[in-house]
């Protein structure tokens, strides 16, 4: 091809030579008409594969796990909902309970997802759904005992209200006195 001004001829570009390395890396560069629409579409694809690709997938087991784990995989699980809790999870991570298992404990996750991307909890393994019970045990030393068979014991500061109690296998219901004023 050669330009002359406004005026531009075209013909067959031959090469003189034949090509001896084929394996050469190419540029990519982004270019107007449909091969730049395409690299375009190749760039946002590569750009949200990337994000999904770091999604994390985290394992909780109270029978087998251990806090210490990193809990990337079903062999090494962390244990407990505290700790859980305390981590920062990015949208699109998994965070998996096993099944069959009982956590004494209540899920508050400290980070959330978005919209399109959200974090996970689900389960993992055979058997039963987990069990998040969300009980608090407390300490026989913490009860006191106010007459007959009432029972008496402080509240965590987490917690604003408790409706029923387990005594080992007796549910107790929180009872009020009610006084006229």
């Amino acid at each position: 091809m050669k330009g002359g001004g406004a005026v531009m001829e075209t013909g067959i570009l031959r090469l003189r030579n034949p090509i001896r390395k084929t394996n050469r890396p190419a540029l990519l560069r982004m270019t107007k008409g449909k091969s730049g629409i395409a690299l375009r579409m190749f760039a946002i694809v590569f750009v949200v594969w990337s994000g999904v690709a770091s999604a994390a997938t985290y394992y909780v087991s109270s029978s087998t796990g251990n806090d210490a784990n990193n809990a990337l995989s079903a062999s090494a699980p962390w244990q407990t909902i505290a700790h859980v809790n305390g981590q920062t999870f990015q949208p699109g991570d998994s965070i998996l309970f096993k099944r069959g298992d009982v956590w004494n404990e209540s899920l508050a996750p400290a980070s959330s997802g978005t919209a399109g991307n959200t974090i996970t909890f689900d389960a993992y393994g055979t058997g039963g759904a987990p069990n998040l019970t969300g009980y608090y045990p407390v300490p026989s030393s913490a009860w006191v005992h106010v007459t007959g068979n009432a029972w008496k014991a402080p509240l965590p500061a987490t917690y604003s209200t408790i409706n029923f109690c387990l005594f080992g296998s007796i549910w107790g219901r929180r009872w009020r006195r009610c006084r006229r004023t």
